[in-house]
């Protein structure tokens, strides 16, 4: 268990081509090591990993509102607000359960008419999210964007760069070297098979998030929290 081991052990995890990239650490005290980071194929394996891990900060939606609401729940918008133009664009629509399980493209489409076919290709991560983790789990798995992470490394401003443009990740990692020494070696990390620079670079961010969780140090959004009908909190933290 963690709580035998000499360290904290946490991780930052995104989805990717290739399943889920787990950027790891070991939280010693308020000294961060980060491991290599690797790729599970399932939420599952990353949930079920040896050694536990204490805090995981999931780069991926938790928590749907059952009918189609445009696409932004409270935790969203207050998000998008937070890191203003143009950066909110970064900030995802999230499908309603209704949307999320329709049985074809067209189907989901109806639903939620914003839908394009780049998002719907997220679906297969987000429905994993929906089944896998529990009310029970968000007691250690928090939801989280890597934009808010990044803001909160760059002192409460938003990043100049979106994470898809090429200057982005390199921008990013600057950010780290600057101002995280502890995750200084990510800069150096090669991405494995089945994920790109992007996908660490998320989950870098990820982890310092991660590590602010289990300093008690962190923010939700919105506010006043919400839940969805099968008892999960619907938030971002940051």
């Amino acid at each position: 268990m963690a709580n035998q081991l000499p360290y904290t052990p946490i991780a930052g995890v995104v989805p990717c081509p290739g399943g889920w990239l787990v950027q790891p650490g070991r939280l010693l005290g308020v000294t961060i090591a980060p491991d290599e980071p690797h790729v599970l194929a399932t939420l599952a394996e990353v949930i079920d990993y040896r050694p536990t891990y204490a805090v995981i900060v999931l780069g991926t939606p938790l928590g749907l509102v059952d009918s189609p609401n445009g696409g932004y729940r409270q935790c969203d918008l207050a998000a998008r607000e937070m890191l203003g133009w143009p950066r909110r664009v970064d900030i995802a629509r999230v499908p309603s359960r209704l949307g999320l399980y329709a049985d074809s493209y067209a189907a989901a489409k109806r639903a939620e008419p914003w839908l394009t076919p780049l998002a719907y290709r997220h679906f297969r991560w987000l429905r994993e999210a929906d089944k896998e983790i529990k009310p029970y789990h968000q007691r250690r798995i928090y939801s989280a964007s890597p934009e808010l992470s990044y803001y909160v490394v760059h002192g409460d401003k938003p990043t100049v760069h979106s994470a898809f443009w090429r200057e982005g990740p390199q921008e990013r990692l600057q950010l780290i070297r600057d101002r995280l020494p502890g995750l200084k070696a990510l800069t150096h990390a090669s991405p494995p098979a089945g994920a790109g620079l992007r996908h660490v670079v998320d989950a870098a961010g990820l982890l310092w998030t991660a590590r602010r969780i289990a300093g008690k140090a962190i923010t939700r959004l919105p506010a006043h929290p919400e839940w969805d009908s099968e008892g999960r909190r619907i938030e971002l933290v940051r």
